[in-house]
């Protein structure tokens, strides 16, 4: 018996160290519309991972850390999505993973995510965003892919983003952003691939940017 009530609580406290990843989700959930029921079984009082005893599998398009069992990734690519992107998501702290592109998702790009210092892959291509490319992203110190293309993002390219210092693609073609290249990008010691074509970019080539020894495509 008393072995029984020792493995009930253990269980208990797995759930509620996942509660607030869990909340976070389904606040991400209930700014989207669903239209396919992709994120039908999202559902209070499940767990975003499963269970350890697998009696519950994880949330579809949830990637877990299997010995910590941490909500590490999001793939929601192609799911027909709409709504908005919820500042919530940045609860998620351990995101390493955001995968939501082919979707019909509009809206802008939340400042809030800054938070996910873990995050080292972010895809919101081919959707409907508009609006600003948020400065405070520039915090971003893990990430190393950011492609935010096929949208219609507007304004400046922030010159904060020089503090995104891992990272290696970053594609923000077919938009409508203006103004010219920030000097401060020439910091981007590991930018390798960089599009920004199909905007409306003026100006020349920073000089700073002789410093990019790494980039192999622009």
């Amino acid at each position: 018996m008393r072995a029984l009530m020792l493995r009930m609580r253990m269980h208990a406290n797995t759930l509620n160290a996942h509660a607030p990843a869990g909340d976070a989700l389904l606040e991400f959930a209930a700014a989207l519309s669903d239209p396919h029921d992709a994120l039908a079984t999202w559902a209070p009082g499940s767990h975003p991972c499963g269970d350890s005893a697998g009696h519950a599998r994880p949330w579809p398009g949830i990637e877990c850390d299997a010995p910590a069992g941490s909500v590490v990734g999001l793939d929601l690519s192609g799911k027909g999505l709409g709504g908005q992107l919820g500042a919530s998501l940045a609860d998620v702290e351990t995101l390493r993973s955001i995968d939501l592109h082919n979707n019909s998702v509009s809206g802008g790009l939340p400042a809030a995510w800054a938070g996910l210092r873990f995050l080292d892959y972010l895809d919101v291509s081919s959707n409907a965003l508009n609006g600003t490319l948020p400065a405070a992203l520039g915090s971003l110190g893990s990430l190393q892919h950011l492609d935010a293309s096929c949208n219609a993002l507007t304004g400046t390219l922030p010159a904060a983003w020089s503090g995104m210092a891992m990272i290696e693609v970053l594609d923000l073609s077919h938009n409508q952003l203006t103004s010219s290249l920030p000097e401060s990008w020439g910091r981007l010691a590991f930018l390798s691939s960089l599009s920004l074509r199909n905007n409306s970019l003026e100006g020349s080539l920073p000089a700073s940017w002789s410093a990019q020894t790494q980039l192999l495509q622009l």
